[in-house]
């Protein structure tokens, strides 16, 4: 931490992208293996990574933030 450089992780679940749409079929599957039953949006993510970016998040490091709807709970 010398150099003022912190290190964090964003490891999201299934967000509703151009990328998770080719998985049309796998869909309700994965919702009902979800808890919150539903994909996140891309803002579900960019508050995320908007915090780690601001001064608010300069005590952390080394950590994971999994914006996941309870997906990690489930497994």
């Amino acid at each position: 931490m010398s150099r003022g450089i912190r290190v964090n992780v964003l490891a999201p679940g299934f967000i509703e992208t151009d990328m998770t749409a080719s998985i049309d079929a796998a869909r309700p599957l994965i919702e009902g293996a979800t808890p919150m039953g539903k994909f996140g949006e891309p803002d579900d993510i960019a508050w995320a990574a908007v915090y780690l970016a601001s001064d608010e998040a300069k005590f952390m490091t080394e950590q994971t933030i999994s914006p996941n709807g309870g997906d990690h709970m489930s497994q």
